[in-house]
């Protein structure tokens, strides 16, 4: 139950970030960002295609990597 609620939410989230990279005014990085974290939970493949996917990883990759918690968190499950 947990699992499904994990994914709901990153799907959620991921919806906005797609927003985000057609309206300039809603933040796309944020967005991504909470759905990486939710996708960790909850499903690892659609994490793993998210870090690595070509649309998101530019945007993505060096928010992980300067920040600590993030990367711990993401590594950690």
């Amino acid at each position: 139950m947990k699992r499904i609620i994990f994914i709901i939410g990153g799907i959620f989230f991921l919806i906005l970030g797609l927003i985000g990279l057609i309206l300039p005014v809603i933040p796309q990085v944020p967005f991504l960002m909470l759905s990486l974290l939710l996708f960790a939970r909850g499903s690892r493949l659609v994490h793993e295609k998210l870090v690595q996917s070509r649309l998101f990883a530019k945007k993505i990759r060096p928010v992980i990597e300067k920040s600590p918690l993030l990367s711990r968190l993401l590594e950690d499950k």
